[in-house]
């Protein structure tokens, strides 16, 4: 068994994307290879999964050896098989390490806490993150006594 890659470009747009450029995405397939009437046929097992190109994107690469790992672990392989398969994988697209995915993943819990205030309700969070300890303790002690 091995790695098809191939390659799908989406020159179109579609109205819920945030941009409107066209991008290319790199598709990896499951194959194996077999002798027919003397003739060699490949065989697509499964679909493991795509990156968006650039691949250098961490939250493409961190999507797509999700996709990737999950399918694994579904197929019936021997661990040589899977460590061969994980090899050609790493070649054309890096797998994030460790400390990439844990920082993708403190930056995403920031993004979502910056939504909110700690009192509960969405806000403006701008001036809030900019402020000193003194000045939030200052807006808290303000919305104790004066509820809004």
């Amino acid at each position: 068994m091995f790695i098809r890659w191939s390659h799908r470009s989406r020159a179109y747009t579609r109205p819920w994307r945030r941009t409107n450029e066209p991008h290319r995405t790199l598709i990896a397939q499951l194959a194996e290879s077999r002798r027919l009437d003397g003739k060699s046929k490949q065989r697509i097992v499964a679909h493991l999964g795509s990156c968006r190109e650039p691949i250098e994107t961490l939250r493409h690469r961190i999507w797509f050896y999700k996709h990737c790992d999950e399918k694994l672990a579904h197929l019936d392989l021997s661990a040589d098989e899977r460590t061969k398969l994980a090899a050609q994988l790493a070649a054309r697209v890096p797998r994030p390490t460790v400390q990439e995915i844990a920082e993708h993943n403190r930056r995403a819990i920031d993004a979502l806490m910056a939504s909110f205030r700690p009192d509960g309700f969405a806000a403006l969070v701008k001036a809030w993150n900019t402020a000193s300890e003194d000045e939030r303790q200052r807006f808290l002690d303000q919305l104790q006594t004066n509820p809004p």
